[in-house]
């Protein structure tokens, strides 16, 4: 028997497969399939994958068949697959997957992404006394109390953690920490920000040796492991102008040695932007980004106060922006990315629950979102488990995702050939997690992502019907008449 060697750009990772027919889009979008169901009883007609390729993985049955019909079949169901919501994979293969994913953070903080029991054992190895609340704070689960949480509690959590940075060298070991973690988990580049000022005075610490001490972590931690790293400056709202100035400067000084931007973070609602904005306004002409914390919990119109005072070419969080017609249309014409933290908004209660947080919304609108952790040590999550929560609660797609993930690459603070080379790296790491994806599923598997996708796209219920017949009598002829097919299968399952 022959058996016939698969190209890789029939499966789902090529962007450009389209299936050989479909129907325009018509009218809004029909609900997703509830997880691990068929998508429609009536499109399968009680019809299930004749044993005998029950099991056979789509990979095995495209590098070892020869059924020139069979390919054509599985073909088209993989088009329409890459366009399915992935709420109906099982959550362990929406694991592998995503951690599979390429992925660029934009939005981490580094004094938010140690986990606790590190942040205890740490402080107890270099004799940093942890009193008895800060402990019972650090180690309370991040979650609602009762339902209810607020940013007022989380940064609570968040101001316990600076105890930690005792010194410059504490501040290099625990950026490397960090950094790994986060190429551990397939981050291919980061963009990491922490407060000078935060970071310094619980030891009374010198500002410019705690960015010496990120960048001598960020030099270590790079030469280890295979990922980039830029880091984003940050300035607090709760303190004084002064201290604002002195964190530009200090931006603007290290511009060369890995500082691309400048931030802002802490309480909006408490502490409004405007007298921040003079400090933007300088770290645009010293060549930084501009990318503070706006539309998180505070007023929906500080996202267009950000952009048009501030000068932001990206916006922390920005969800709230939803609400404000006019800051959503400005977001939407001048492109600027929204570094939005699913998570995040739902532990601090930025957002009430995934149901009613708005990405999906945005994302429709046309806003370029991208997909984030904030503090991932803090809410025990990584940027891969925020990929699948993210596709479960907002129904993404494979597409989806690589365009979720490409809006980081085209917003991520780099020029020309490094951004070129991200941009490479991170395309074809996708199509390679697209391949395997597809290579791993089985045919019932394949076919229930493959009608999300005909349903999502608008086709006609009997079309999608005949999809389907067709698929299924084709193969219960191959597995009751067809002598080869029954020697393909056979081979297979051997």
């Amino acid at each position: 028997m022959g058996l016939k060697a698969v190209t890789s750009g029939i499966v789902v990772a090529n962007d450009s497969t389209k299936p050989r027919s479909k129907t325009e889009k018509t009218g809004s979008k029909p609900p997703p399939p509830a997880a691990n169901t068929l998508p429609d009883v009536d499109v399968f007609q009680s019809r299930s994958v004749p044993n005998i390729f029950a099991q056979v993985p789509v990979g095995d049955l495209y590098r070892k068949t020869n059924d020139a019909a069979l390919l054509r079949f599985l073909d088209e169901a993989i088009a329409y697959a890459h366009l399915a919501p992935l709420s109906s994979l099982d959550d362990a293969k929406l694991a592998i997957y995503t951690k599979s994913l390429p992925k660029v953070e934009l939005h981490q903080h580094l004094d938010g992404s140690i986990d606790p029991e590190t942040l205890i054992e740490f402080a107890r190895q270099r004799g940093i006394d942890l009193p008895a609340d800060t402990i019972e704070t650090l180690s309370r689960p991040a979650q609602k109390a009762n339902g209810r949480s607020t940013l007022k509690d989380f940064f609570e959590r968040f101001r316990s953690a600076q105890v930690v940075w005792k010194d410059r060298d504490a501040i290099k070991t625990l950026t490397v920490h960090v950094i790994e973690k986060a190429a551990h988990d397939n981050v291919k580049h980061l963009e990491l920000q922490f407060s000078p000022v935060g970071m310094a005075e619980c030891h009374g610490l010198d500002l410019e040796d705690v960015v010496k001490g990120v960048i001598d972590g960020v030099a270590a931690a790079t030469e280890q492991f295979a990922i980039g790293v830029r880091l984003i400056v940050t300035i607090s709202r709760r303190r004084s102008v002064a201290l604002g100035w002195e964190v530009e400067k200090l931006a603007a000084k290290y511009k060369d040695r890995g500082v691309v931007a400048l931030g802002l973070a802490s309480d909006e609602k408490a502490y409004p932007a405007d007298e921040f904005a003079p400090m933007f306004q300088a770290a645009e002409k010293d060549g930084l980004g501009r990318a503070p914390h706006s539309g998180e919990d505070g007023p929906a119109t500080n996202v267009a106060t950000a952009i048009k005072k501030l000068k932001a070419n990206r916006i922390g969080h920005g969800i709230r922006v939803i609400f404000d017609p006019e800051g959503l249309e400005l977001v939407r014409t001048e492109d600027i990315p929204l570094e939005i933290c699913p998570s995040s908004n739902i532990l601090t209660g930025a957002a009430e629950s995934w149901a009613k947080h708005p990405f999906r919304v945005l994302l429709d609108a046309g806003v370029r979102v991208t997909i984030n952790t904030d503090d991932p040590g803090l809410f025990g999550v990584t940027l891969s488990d925020e990929m699948a929560l993210a596709a479960k609660h907002f129904d993404l797609s494979c597409k989806e995702l690589r365009t979720i993930i490409s809006n980081s690459v085209d917003a991520a603070f780099l020029e020309g050939r490094d951004k070129q080379k991200l941009r490479l790296q991170v395309l074809t790491g996708i199509s390679e997690a697209n391949r395997a994806l597809v290579d791993n599923l089985t045919l019932r598997e394949l076919l229930l992502l493959a009608v999300g996708g005909m349903r999502r796209e608008g086709m006609p219920m009997d079309q999608q019907r005949k999809f389907v017949e067709d698929f299924m009598s084709y193969l219960e002829a191959a597995a009751e008449g067809n002598a080869a097919a029954k020697e393909d299968a056979a081979t297979l399952l051997a």
